[in-house]
């Protein structure tokens, strides 16, 4: 399924006035599902939608609290950061008028001192953080207000009662909108089909498409423009190799990256000192990338 149709699926979930499930989008580790969710979905479903977007991993949370309080954290830091920018907005609002420019120059240090103040009053004390995580547990959030993505549900330790539990509650009680993020071949529990049937109204499938990625994950992951340039003029040897080896894992791909700048900043010192004309300097790099290739696969 093409990452268009499952925005516009997922789309479709959001617009729907009144639901009682979530939707599930399922992968194999390394399929770049996570990737993804958050360097194409969250902005899509913002842009589309007056919602804020509530991004929370399961890994590691182990008990209900801690899965309240993530919650709430992050709602406290939406509410902090709308505040500011508020603040910020209004008050260069009031001196965008060049007849004020003095009056700017005069009050710039105080204006900043009172945003900076507000800023720390409104830094979540432990009364205000318990307040929130009350709220959200009685269900007085305004559900309307936020699109839940919960990632890694295949590597929470929270039991999968629990977890139904408190989907059943957000999903089914309260109408909210949420999406799961996992990978079901990982998940070896007895109690997981039915938190699925319970809670769980659609399932996407997804798969990574490495050829269509790679150009974006050299973008994001490679920052040397030289490095860049070497996996881009590579590209086909390096598929090649990921095709034979009967992989597509972006994961992988992500780490031979990395490796690669790694060394090729140590070496680029080393062997200018004796080739300042990089005469055999970019035939080395571009065998280092392929044995990285080779190696990280």
């Amino acid at each position: 399924m093409s990452k268009e149709i499952i925005k516009k699926a997922i789309s479709v979930y959001i617009k729907e006035e009144k639901s009682d499930y979530a939707v599930m989008l399922n992968g194999a580790w390394g399929s770049g599902k996570t990737y993804f969710v958050k360097n194409e979905l969250i902005d899509y479903l913002q842009e589309e939608f007056n919602r804020k977007i509530l991004y929370i991993s399961l890994f590691g949370i182990s008990n209900i609290d801690e899965l309240y309080n993530n919650i709430a954290l992050q709602v406290l830091n939406i509410k902090v950061t709308e505040t500011l920018e508020a603040d910020i907005k209004s008050g260069y609002s009031s001196y965008t008028n060049p007849k004020k420019e003095n009056a700017f120059e005069r009050n710039a240090v105080t204006w900043w001192a009172g945003i900076i103040n507000k800023g720390l009053k409104i830094i979540p004390n432990h009364d205000v953080v318990n307040s929130v995580i009350s709220e959200i547990s009685q269900s007085k959030i305004n559900f309307d207000k936020y699109i839940f993505i919960f990632d890694d549900v295949e590597r929470s330790t929270l039991n999968f009662n629990v977890l139904l539990g408190f989907f059943d509650q957000i999903v089914d009680q309260n109408g909210a909108k949420a999406i799961l993020i996992c990978n079901e071949n990982n998940i070896d529990n007895e109690h997981y089909k039915k938190f699925k049937e319970k809670v769980v109204g659609l399932t996407i499938d997804y798969k990574s498409d490495i050829n269509k990625d790679f150009d974006s994950l050299v973008e994001t992951y490679l920052n040397v423009e030289e490095c860049k340039r070497y996996a881009i003029e590579e590209k086909k040897d390096i598929l090649h190799l990921f095709d034979v080896a009967e992989t597509a894992n972006l994961r992988t791909l992500i780490f031979i990256f990395k490796r690669f700048e790694e060394i090729y900043n140590e070496l680029y010192e080393i062997y200018l000192e004796y080739d300042n004309e990089k005469l055999y300097f970019d035939k080395l790099m571009k065998e280092i990338l392929l044995g990285i290739v080779g190696s990280g696969i």
